[in-house]
């Protein structure tokens, strides 16, 4: 099975006509897009169009989409409405936005922390339904970030650190590949993120836009396999090489589930008949009790499916052991509402 991944699009312009790999998706090897859909608050499509790339471009192509946003939270007010902007564009597509997360206040995050709070009850008023993390994640960036205080939300669910070790570390530098994944890595595994809960980001270019070397690529994909991730995410689609293109197409999916062996046939089969004739047997002697609770089924399905609904507290509510406690919602106990999507 070859292998597709995830792979960020920041314009349609740089990411499709100016891509090394030309613009059709049937050969970029992309799994889902990791689509900006807008900066600080500020959409870059309207409802509508964002939608229909994700339901009328990507899905028939069998293509998913996570939109993603850069959040800067200059005050708990502006980052509160970041962040019900973020919910009602989320909406476009499945309810999850990527927060592109990084200590560097001339351009994105704050570092305020009590706008954390802010920006991800916005978010889940404005319909949103769960947050991935885009943290840029050395050790020395995180506090800038106030990477844990996002963290200790159940409604954020995954970290997509960026592992871009081929700016971390020059050419010719001895196990950069490694040393730059462990750079983003370890201070998450650290802090009690699971492996199982890590997509590693890594870079297809260097800084300037240079594609690195297949084996080089490959390496770090192989490693972020052995670290026990579950995948792995590519930055960006406008410099991934045709050699790295092809690289993927060859590579049988690392992370793809093993495939299940078929059970040996059974030489003697009159055991299994003998099985079946009493399971069959069983089955008859209670379908007219099963027919009869049907009503009391329906019921009971319809009991755990509200229970199933997430209501603002529960989008709100920090994860087991959480060291930060929790604000109150506007509206205790209950659904929140989406707000009502904008027209183009």
């Amino acid at each position: 099975m070859p292998t597709s991944v995830g792979q960020a699009i920041v314009t349609i312009d740089a990411d499709y006509r100016h891509a090394l790999i030309g613009a059709d998706d049937a050969r970029a090897q992309m799994s889902f897009a990791l689509f900006k859909m807008m900066d600080s608050g500020r959409p870059f499509y309207s409802w509508d169009v964002l939608h229909h790339y994700f339901a009328d471009i990507y899905q028939p192509q069998g293509i998913g989409m996570i939109p993603w946003t850069v959040v800067r939270g200059f005050s708990n007010d502006s980052a509160r409405e970041e962040g019900r902007q973020a919910g009602i564009y989320s909406t476009a597509v499945q309810g999850c936005v990527l927060v592109d997360l990084e200590d560097d206040p001339r351009l994105f995050w704050q570092g305020i922390e009590s706008a954390v709070d802010a920006w991800i009850q916005g978010f889940v008023e404005g319909g949103g339904r769960e947050v991935f993390l885009w943290p840029d994640s050395r050790a020395d960036k995180l506090k800038g970030e106030n990477f844990w205080r996002w963290w200790h939300y159940k409604i954020v669910t995954r970290v997509w650190p960026q592992a871009y070790f081929s700016i971390f570390f020059g050419p010719g530098v001895r196990n950069r590949v490694r040393r730059g994944i462990d750079r983003a890595v370890q201070p998450l595994v650290d802090g009690g993120v699971p492996m199982s809960a890590i997509t590693p980001t890594l870079m297809t270019s260097d800084n300037d836009g240079n594609p690195i070397p297949w084996g080089e690529l490959l390496e770090g994909i192989h490693y972020c396999r052995e670290l026990g991730s579950s995948g792995f995410a590519l930055w960006r689609r406008q410099f991934l090489s045709p050699e790295q293109r092809d690289g993927l197409a060859a590579l049988d999916d690392p992370f793809a589930p093993p495939p299940s062996r078929r059970p040996r046939a059974l030489r003697n089969v009159e055991p299994a008949l003998a099985d079946l004739d009493r399971a069959l047997g069983r089955l008859n002697a209670h379908r007219l009790e099963t027919l009869a609770t049907t009503e009391d089924a329906l019921r009971l399905s319809a009991g755990n499916t509200a229970r199933a609904l997430r209501t603002t507290d529960d989008l709100l509510a920090p994860k087991p052991g959480s060291r930060y406690a929790t604000p109150r919602s506007t509206s205790p106990g209950r659904t929140p509402k989406a707000t009502p999507r904008p027209r183009a």
